[in-house]
């Protein structure tokens, strides 16, 4: 993330605008009742919100940067950002790792969740025979890739068959950057890309709408293995999505996390599986070419849906608060975490705003599978998301969890 470290720095009371940045209020983090070396400066350029962290050094210096989780979808923002603020704030610099010529990303075939969700749709068996899919009528088939990496597998397969839509899952965003210029200089029509966690984007994918799923070598995390992309529960989230008749492909070179992958599809309902061996493909990566010139092996499964699924039930709860006290919240506030049986709520921090008994509060929730990190700012007794959160089924029972916690009731 860009950042740079200053040895002075002059925080004049907010709101203030300087060139294309709007900085509207400042936070400051307060632990066992004391405030922290840590704030967030919420700023605003153009529609994107982000926040900017200070941290202050022993030294006596500054250390200001992006914030992870509430960064712009484009990073040249948060650059110019941390330029302004450098600018209208900050004096004696001593290091500086901001891309001052940082140029917007204007990616192609770039969608996040929701788009992806709403063009499934078109696929569905009862779409495809109206034939009325507006642009994409040229496509008879929807494929997903799930962390493409270097992009080979995908865009082979892309040019191979023009006809099928392939959407494609990277959670690295140079590697999506990367694929989508190659994308652009081959001329494909026929690819989107997504820099987000599969296990939450195919949470939201309507049933029977996927041909099939590719993912070939994933991360193992062998030593965290919650973090794998590959569980029980996204394996029963694959089933649902894949069509009566739709495959997922796994390939890996990893004995342990096959194994343990295997055993998920196997727990399904009928599951009808075949499995290979060393088996050779159309395009390998350069990272498989060097894993077979060291005699790897590499195994493969092919899970086949062989069934209907029910609908995605329509989820028609919402991320809004309803009115609490504030004071009442702040003087019970414990970094504490609240587990159910497939979800969870951790408290992280809160962060005092000016004004009496305003806040933003950092928390983590959801799935244990797929979780998520997300800041709620609360001002005048009502709360809202800084981001609102993608509506999962895990999500939105945390929401009624956060807001118990807001009310006081369960904290």
């Amino acid at each position: 993330m860009p950042n740079f470290i200053c040895k002075s720095l002059n925080l004049r009371s907010l709101p203030v605008s300087y060139n294309e940045s709007e900085f509207i209020a400042i936070a400051n983090e307060l632990r066992d009742g004391k405030k922290t070396n840590t704030s967030l400066v919420l700023t605003k350029i153009k529609d994107e919100k982000f926040l900017i962290i200070i941290k202050k050094r022993p030294n006596q210096s500054y250390l200001i940067k992006g914030d992870k989780i509430l960064k712009p979808t484009n990073i040249s923002i948060l650059q110019r950002g941390l330029s302004d603020f450098k600018a209208a704030f900050c004096e004696q610099i001593i290091t500086n790792a901001i891309n001052q010529k940082a140029k917007p990303e204007n990616l192609a075939f770039n969608i996040n969740e929701d788009e992806l969700s709403i063009i499934a749709k078109h696929f569905s068996a009862q779409n495809l025979a109206q034939a009325n899919f507006n642009a994409y009528e040229n496509f008879n088939k929807f494929c997903l890739e799930i962390g493409f990496g270097s992009g080979a597998h995908l865009l082979f397969r892309a040019q191979s068959e023009p006809h099928t839509l392939f959407a494609g899952i990277e959670i690295h965003r140079p590697s999506l950057i990367k694929v989508s210029k190659l994308a652009s200089q081959m001329g494909l029509k026929n690819l989107l890309l997504l820099n987000v966690d599969a296990r939450n984007a195919l949470s939201l994918l309507p049933s029977n709408t996927i041909d099939k799923i590719f993912v070939h070598f994933p991360v193992p995390w062998n030593k965290s293995p919650s973090r794998r992309v590959l569980n029980k529960q996204v394996a029963k989230i694959c089933d649902r999505v894949l069509k009566n008749g739709g495959v997922l492909e796994l390939r890996s070179d990893d004995r342990e996390f096959f194994d343990a992958s295997l055993a998920c599809f196997l727990d399904l309902e009928n599951a009808k599986i075949k499995i290979y061996k060393n088996r050779s493909l159309e395009i390998i990566s350069k990272y498989e070419k060097r894993w077979l010139s060291e005699h790897k092996d590499i195994y493969d499964m092919l899970y086949f849906c062989t069934k209907t699924s029910q609908d995605l039930k329509s989820q028609d709860k919402d991320f809004e608060f309803k009115e609490f006290c504030a004071r009442k919240f702040l003087e019970n506030f414990k970094n504490k975490t609240f587990k159910f049986d497939d979800y969870f709520v951790h408290l992280e921090g809160v962060f005092l705003l000016l004004g009496e008994n305003n806040f933003i509060l950092k928390a983590s929730f959801g799935g244990f599978s797929a979780p998520v990190t997300s800041y709620i700012i609360a001002q005048n007794n009502q709360a809202h998301y800084l981001k609102t959160p993608l509506k999962t089924e895990h999500n939105l029972k945390a929401h009624e969890i956060m807001q118990q916690i807001l009310t006081c009731e369960i904290l």
